[in-house]
């Protein structure tokens, strides 16, 4: 999978990438509510861009996963991140 994209008005409860999986990004709009990202061993997301409005309960990464980076704007509310084993 290359890119996931959710624009404004939408709602996605969640994002489940397993291992062996190559997402490159995940951009979501104003407005958008996502209850939460998981990802699993070998598995690379290149970064995260969340707008004003847009909710976000937790992300957790297991062993292995690398996240180049998370860039949130106003408005935006993020509960926990948690990283287990090496990132």
């Amino acid at each position: 999978m290359i890119w996931i994209r959710v624009e404004a008005g939408f709602r996605l409860t969640w994002i489940r990438v397993e291992a062996g999986f190559r997402l490159t990004w995940i951009r979501v709009e104003a407005g958008v509510r996502l209850a939460w990202i998981r990802v699993e061993a070998g598995f690379r997301l290149t970064w995260i861009r969340v707008e004003a409005g847009f909710r976000l309960t937790w992300i957790r990464v297991e062993a292995g996963f690398r996240l180049t980076w998370i860039r949130v704007e106003a408005g935006f509310r993020l509960i926990s991140v948690s990283v287990l084993g090496k990132t």
